[in-house]
């Protein structure tokens, strides 16, 4: 199981679209949450003197979430485009993966 990992995915979204963005992930958390596949948390960086605002979701796998990095991504892919389609641009949504190491 992947407990101890967590994933960071984050992308910039120009002000004029920044609620829906917002809106687009808490409603992908609610769908990952509701398949077990994953818990998350949604961050916001502004970026002084620049046009748009960086977003991170952080994400936590969950009971039904794939043990591998990449087959994770691709199984929580669906419900990404699902919850993204409403937003009327698109983003490019660019994830890390950062293992817990021990005491």
């Amino acid at each position: 199981m992947n407990q101890h990992t967590q994933y960071f995915v984050y992308y910039r979204v120009e002000p004029a679209h920044l609620e829906a963005a917002k809106a687009c992930a808490r409603d992908l958390f609610d769908a990952l949450a509701t398949l077990q596949l994953a818990t998350g948390e949604l961050f916001e960086r502004t970026e002084n003197g620049k046009p748009y605002h960086t977003l991170m979701e952080v994400l936590k796998p969950g009971p039904m979430a794939s043990s591998a990095a990449q087959d994770f991504l691709d199984q929580i892919h669906p419900e990404v485009s699902k919850a993204f389609n409403a937003l009327p641009v698109t983003i490019e949504r660019h994830s890390e993966v950062f293992r817990k190491l021990g005491s």
